[in-house]
């Protein structure tokens, strides 16, 4: 927050959860259920299923409003891209640690 000089209403994953499901089309159903039970803010939502980060990164994120109006960050993938996320190329702690790299794209 202070490194990108960003205002506490800026910050839209203080809370947040993940959804893992069985496949792409699960991940779309999902994301129709989570705009249906809570109220998107609108240009939060992210497409990483059909635009992948370069480092091979695939999720659906989006923002909506809690009932308490806060913002809650929503990250719906199947298993094969949390583990992508987790252990691959695409994980957080590679950044910081450079660990071995693992190509789960295709894990079950």
């Amino acid at each position: 927050m202070l490194k990108k000089k960003l205002k506490i209403e800026e910050i839209h994953d203080i809370y947040a959860f993940r959804l893992i499901v069985e496949n792409e089309e699960d991940c779309y159903k999902s994301l129709k259920v989570v705009h249906h039970l809570w109220q998107e803010v609108l240009g939060k939502f992210k497409d990483y299923i059909i635009h992948p980060k370069f480092n091979g990164y695939q999720s659906l994120h989006t923002v909506v409003e809690s009932e308490d109006m806060f913002p809650l960050e929503v990250q719906i993938r199947i298993k094969s891209m949390h583990l992508q996320a987790k252990y691959g190329l695409a994980a957080h702690w590679r950044y910081k640690e450079g660990g071995e790299l693992l190509n789960l794209r295709n894990a079950k």
